[in-house]
Protein backbone atom coordinates (compact mmCIF):
# COMPACT_ATOMS: atom_id res chain seq x y z
CA UNK A 1 0.00 0.00 0.00
CA UNK A 2 2.26 2.14 0.94
CA UNK A 3 5.03 1.44 -1.84
CA UNK A 4 1.96 2.59 -4.24
CA UNK A 5 1.13 5.56 -2.92
CA UNK A 6 4.32 6.51 -2.36
CA UNK A 7 5.28 5.52 -6.29
CA UNK A 8 8.05 3.06 -5.17
CA UNK A 9 8.99 -0.18 -7.28
CA UNK A 10 8.00 -3.09 -5.62
CA UNK A 11 11.66 -3.67 -4.45
CA UNK A 12 11.96 -0.51 -2.47
CA UNK A 13 8.36 -1.17 -1.05
CA UNK A 14 9.65 -4.83 0.34
CA UNK A 15 12.86 -2.80 1.71
CA UNK A 16 11.01 -0.22 3.51
CA UNK A 17 8.69 -2.84 5.11
CA UNK A 18 11.56 -5.48 6.36
CA UNK A 19 13.48 -2.39 7.34
CA UNK A 20 10.41 -0.22 9.75
CA UNK A 21 9.06 -4.11 10.83
CA UNK A 22 12.83 -4.70 12.03
CA UNK A 23 13.43 -1.44 13.37
CA UNK A 24 16.17 -0.89 11.45
CA UNK A 25 15.17 2.06 9.90
CA UNK A 26 17.82 3.82 7.98
CA UNK A 27 15.11 7.05 7.02
CA UNK A 28 16.50 6.32 3.02
CA UNK A 29 12.87 5.79 2.74
CA UNK A 30 9.70 7.13 4.67
CA UNK A 31 6.27 7.86 3.50
CA UNK A 32 5.88 11.36 2.50
CA UNK A 33 1.83 11.50 1.55
CA UNK A 34 -0.79 12.37 4.45
CA UNK A 35 -2.16 9.05 4.19
CA UNK A 36 0.44 6.72 3.84
CA UNK A 37 1.71 8.64 6.62
CA UNK A 38 -1.30 7.55 8.63
CA UNK A 39 -0.89 4.24 7.59
CA UNK A 40 2.60 4.03 8.92
CA UNK A 41 1.47 5.56 12.21
CA UNK A 42 -0.98 2.15 13.16
CA UNK A 43 0.95 -0.02 10.56
CA UNK A 44 4.87 0.62 12.49
CA UNK A 45 3.42 -0.36 16.21
CA UNK A 46 1.67 -3.41 14.75
CA UNK A 47 4.20 -4.84 12.71
CA UNK A 48 7.17 -4.25 15.15
CA UNK A 49 5.24 -5.95 18.12
CA UNK A 50 3.80 -8.73 15.02
CA UNK A 51 8.16 -9.25 13.83
CA UNK A 52 9.07 -9.09 17.84
CA UNK A 53 6.43 -11.83 19.25
CA UNK A 54 7.56 -14.32 16.28
CA UNK A 55 11.17 -13.74 16.85
CA UNK A 56 10.79 -14.01 20.74
CA UNK A 57 8.80 -17.55 19.91
CA UNK A 58 11.78 -18.85 17.49
CA UNK A 59 14.19 -17.58 20.02
CA UNK A 60 11.83 -19.92 23.08
CA UNK A 61 11.91 -23.02 20.78
CA UNK A 62 15.66 -23.07 21.02
CA UNK A 63 16.10 -22.22 24.35
CA UNK A 64 13.25 -24.80 24.98
CA UNK A 65 15.58 -27.65 23.00
CA UNK A 66 18.80 -26.59 24.69
CA UNK A 67 17.02 -27.23 27.91
CA UNK A 68 15.59 -30.31 27.31
CA UNK A 69 18.83 -31.62 26.30
CA UNK A 70 20.37 -30.61 29.32
CA UNK A 71 17.77 -32.29 31.64
CA UNK A 72 17.69 -35.04 29.70
CA UNK A 73 21.58 -35.84 30.00
CA UNK A 74 21.03 -34.90 33.63
CA UNK A 75 18.70 -37.22 34.27
CA UNK A 76 20.85 -39.95 32.42
CA UNK A 77 24.14 -39.24 34.26
CA UNK A 78 25.31 -41.16 36.74
CA UNK A 79 24.92 -40.46 40.50
CA UNK A 80 28.37 -39.90 42.38
CA UNK A 81 29.12 -39.99 45.96
CA UNK A 82 29.52 -36.51 45.91
CA UNK A 83 25.79 -36.40 44.51
CA UNK A 84 24.39 -38.48 47.21
CA UNK A 85 26.59 -36.09 49.93
CA UNK A 86 24.95 -32.73 48.27
CA UNK A 87 21.13 -34.63 48.36
CA UNK A 88 21.30 -35.55 51.65
CA UNK A 89 20.25 -32.40 53.19
CA UNK A 90 19.39 -34.14 57.00
CA UNK A 91 23.08 -35.84 57.15
CA UNK A 92 21.20 -39.75 58.18
CA UNK A 93 23.43 -41.25 55.53
CA UNK A 94 20.50 -41.68 52.99
CA UNK A 95 18.53 -39.60 50.62
CA UNK A 96 14.86 -39.66 50.56
CA UNK A 97 12.53 -39.23 47.56
CA UNK A 98 11.91 -35.88 48.87
CA UNK A 99 15.90 -35.16 49.10
CA UNK A 100 16.27 -36.36 45.72
CA UNK A 101 13.45 -34.55 43.92
CA UNK A 102 14.21 -31.37 45.47
CA UNK A 103 17.94 -31.50 44.44
CA UNK A 104 17.28 -32.68 40.68
CA UNK A 105 14.41 -29.60 40.61
CA UNK A 106 17.59 -27.27 41.61
CA UNK A 107 20.22 -28.78 39.32
CA UNK A 108 17.90 -28.38 36.69
CA UNK A 109 16.78 -25.03 37.56
CA UNK A 110 13.52 -25.41 38.07
CA UNK A 111 13.23 -24.08 41.43
CA UNK A 112 15.89 -22.31 43.50
CA UNK A 113 16.26 -22.87 47.29
CA UNK A 114 14.38 -19.63 48.73
CA UNK A 115 11.24 -21.36 46.65
CA UNK A 116 11.70 -24.87 48.66
CA UNK A 117 12.31 -23.11 51.90
CA UNK A 118 8.93 -20.93 51.51
CA UNK A 119 7.34 -24.13 50.74
CA UNK A 120 8.32 -25.87 53.61
CA UNK A 121 7.53 -22.85 55.88
CA UNK A 122 4.03 -23.24 54.29
CA UNK A 123 4.22 -27.08 54.74
CA UNK A 124 4.43 -26.50 58.41
CA UNK A 125 2.19 -23.61 59.08
CA UNK A 126 -0.57 -25.85 57.84
CA UNK A 127 0.69 -29.14 60.07
CA UNK A 128 -0.91 -27.44 63.06
CA UNK A 129 -0.56 -30.69 64.87
CA UNK A 130 3.21 -30.92 64.30
CA UNK A 131 3.15 -34.70 62.73
CA UNK A 132 4.67 -34.45 59.92
CA UNK A 133 1.79 -34.81 57.46
CA UNK A 134 -1.39 -32.75 56.71
CA UNK A 135 -4.69 -34.18 57.53
CA UNK A 136 -8.16 -32.95 58.12
CA UNK A 137 -7.12 -32.89 61.40
CA UNK A 138 -4.78 -29.61 61.02
CA UNK A 139 -7.36 -28.33 59.04
CA UNK A 140 -9.52 -28.19 61.52
CA UNK A 141 -7.32 -26.91 64.27
CA UNK A 142 -6.17 -23.85 62.10
CA UNK A 143 -10.10 -22.90 61.47
CA UNK A 144 -10.50 -22.86 65.44
CA UNK A 145 -7.37 -21.18 66.00
CA UNK A 146 -8.89 -18.61 63.52
CA UNK A 147 -12.47 -18.47 64.88
CA UNK A 148 -10.67 -18.18 68.14
CA UNK A 149 -8.20 -15.28 67.34
CA UNK A 150 -11.46 -13.46 65.44
CA UNK A 151 -13.88 -14.18 69.19
CA UNK A 152 -11.05 -12.74 71.29
CA UNK A 153 -10.62 -9.51 68.93
CA UNK A 154 -14.38 -8.68 68.60
CA UNK A 155 -14.52 -9.38 72.42
CA UNK A 156 -11.69 -6.90 72.71
CA UNK A 157 -13.60 -4.10 70.36
CA UNK A 158 -16.80 -5.05 72.80
CA UNK A 159 -14.59 -4.61 76.34
CA UNK A 160 -13.32 -1.27 74.85
CA UNK A 161 -16.85 0.23 73.81
CA UNK A 162 -18.35 -0.88 76.68
CA UNK A 163 -15.90 0.70 78.90
CA UNK A 164 -15.96 4.13 76.66
CA UNK A 165 -20.15 3.84 76.88
CA UNK A 166 -19.45 3.61 80.58
CA UNK A 167 -17.04 6.51 81.24
CA UNK A 168 -18.87 8.64 78.86
CA UNK A 169 -22.49 8.32 80.82
CA UNK A 170 -20.81 8.73 84.15
CA UNK A 171 -19.11 12.55 82.38
CA UNK A 172 -22.51 13.25 82.17
CA UNK A 173 -23.88 12.16 85.11
CA UNK A 174 -21.12 13.68 87.08
CA UNK A 175 -20.47 10.41 88.93
CA UNK A 176 -17.52 8.23 88.96
CA UNK A 177 -17.00 5.89 86.00
CA UNK A 178 -17.58 2.22 87.29
CA UNK A 179 -14.99 0.11 85.70
CA UNK A 180 -14.41 -2.52 87.67
CA UNK A 181 -17.80 -3.97 87.71
CA UNK A 182 -17.63 -3.53 83.63
CA UNK A 183 -14.71 -5.58 83.30
CA UNK A 184 -15.88 -7.96 84.86
CA UNK A 185 -19.16 -7.84 83.18
CA UNK A 186 -16.79 -8.25 79.71
CA UNK A 187 -14.63 -11.47 81.64
CA UNK A 188 -17.55 -13.01 82.39
CA UNK A 189 -19.03 -12.60 78.78
CA UNK A 190 -15.44 -14.46 77.55
CA UNK A 191 -16.22 -17.47 80.10
CA UNK A 192 -19.28 -18.18 77.87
Amino acid sequence: FVGHVERWNVLDSIYWCVMTCTTVGYGDFSPTERVTTWFAIFFIPISVGTISSALGKIANNFVEREIEKTNTKLLQREVTIEDLNSMNEDDDDEVSPLEFIEHMLIVMQKVDRTFLDKLHGQFEKLDADGSGGLDQDDLEMITESKLEDRRKEALEIYRKSLLGTLSAKAVEDGTRPVVDRSESVVDGLESC
